[in-house]
């Protein structure tokens, strides 16, 4: 079936199977996780009954999403660690997570190839990322300083928090190219962005606002190469931005408070030493690693890397790193492939793998289900726009 370039089946129905079953699944996915019984019994009997429906509805089991396959091998490669780990506990936990998220990828990818309107894909998505703004400005956890509070909301986590926030500024994007020609729901849009940088603001997350940042910069960028006014212009908004808000920010904000050097919890310092540990577990064992979930056993402060790349490769070695690495290239092989098509969709998926890559330098999200659905749902939305562009439909 050919696909036009606006990314949508206009005949297509949302009271249809795949539409429905991807509303119940993402929202369940992104509204449940403050809840460990709720999210343990989400993974353990919702995912593997979604998985069920769609292999029922298909008669068979599809794996055509290259990421996918590199993951099979990375929960397989991991598996290994059961033979030398000094942490089997952790290992075998960390292996349900994998193997949780294994599901989640299946399902995210077949729902996503199947959805041809992008308004049934990103508007359940939209509205749980509103339901988590809303909790997280309404029920602020801990305070920074000076009477101000970090929202931290259902996730009940303020840097998880900022994480989707930026999420539903990507999607507000993405609804604003939609509706370019209609000039209320494009300002109705740009509000919510407007509204969903606010609350990144209150989270006080620095690698989220920073994310935020590189985003536009990325997309202003690509955007620049065809028309170099709109440097001009972001230059403006940035000059007026700093010039108006700046103190609000700083005086008024968590993260305000938090990028101010009295009360900055040593956080570059402390993430460096988990590097330098990681490093120091690779090359005592260079090809297999330490052992998956071993990472914490081994260092000095007891947490994991905080950062995805650096967790594998002192976890399962150089070859894990290698086997996870093959994510990346297939989506920014495809990417660069199609790179030279004027498309500012496409320009939205690539700022957002700018900056996914960006947070998982902060961040381990190979074994987070939630992010590792979304980095699916762009990278199907990506293997769309290729097959478009490369053959003229959709596999």
């Amino acid at each position: 079936m050919i696909l036009d370039n606006n990314q949508s089946y206009n005949s297509e129905k949302f009271w249809s199977f795949y539409p429905i079953v991807w509303v119940l699944f993402s929202v369940s996915m992104l509204l449940v996780s403050r809840f460990p019984e709720l999210k343990s019994s989400l993974l353990k009997v919702l995912v593997p009954l979604v998985f069920l429906l769609i292999v029922f509805k298909q008669n068979s089991i599809q794996i055509r999403n290259k990421g996918l396959k590199a993951y099979i091998l990375l929960f397989a490669w991991g598996a290994l660690s059961l033979l030398y780990t000094v942490n089997i506990d952790k290992t075998v936990d960390y292996l349900g997570k994998m193997l949780g998220i294994l599901f989640v990828w299946y399902i995210t990818s077949r729902l996503i190839s199947r959805i041809g309107n992008l308004k049934f894909i990103f508007f359940p998505l939209l509205a749980a990322f509103l339901v988590n703004l809303y909790f997280g400005l309404s029920t602020p956890v801990y305070a920074v300083g000076n009477g101000i509070a970090r929202a931290s909301g259902i996730l009940g986590n303020a840097n998880a928090l900022g994480i989707f926030l930026w999420y539903g500024i990507v999607v507000c994007m993405i609804f604003i190219e939609m509706f370019k020609h209609k000039q209320l729901e494009k300002v109705f849009f740009y509000a919510l962005m407007i509204l969903f940088a606010y609350g990144i603001l209150h989270t006080g997350s620095r690698k989220s606002a920073f994310v935020v940042l590189l985003f536009f910069a990325t997309y202003i960028f690509l955007q620049s190469r065809k028309n170099f006014s709109i440097i001009f212009i972001a230059f403006i908004i940035v000059y007026l931005g700093y010039t108006y808000f700046f103190d609000y920010i700083i005086n008024n904000t968590a993260f305000g408070l938090r990028v101010e050097s009295n009360v900055l919890e040593h956080g570059a310092e402390k993430r460096l030493g988990l590097i330098l540990e990681g490093f120091d577990m690779f090359f005592k064992n260079p090809l297999l690693g330490v052992g998956l979930g071993s990472f914490t056993s081994y260092s000095a402060s007891g947490l994991m890397a905080h950062n995805e790349h650096v967790e594998i490769l002192a976890s399962m070695g150089l070859i894990g790193l290698i086997i996870y690495w093959c994510v990346y290239y297939d989506i920014i092989n495809r990417l660069w492939k199609i790179r030279m098509y004027h498309d500012k969709v496409l320009y939205i998926y690539m700022a957002f793998i700018v900056g996914y890559i960006f947070l998982s330098l902060g961040t381990v999200p190979f074994l987070n289900p939630l992010t590792i659905m979304m980095l699916v749902v762009f990278y199907e939305l990506i293997n769309r726009k290729y097959f478009y562009y490369k053959n003229g439909k959709i596999i």
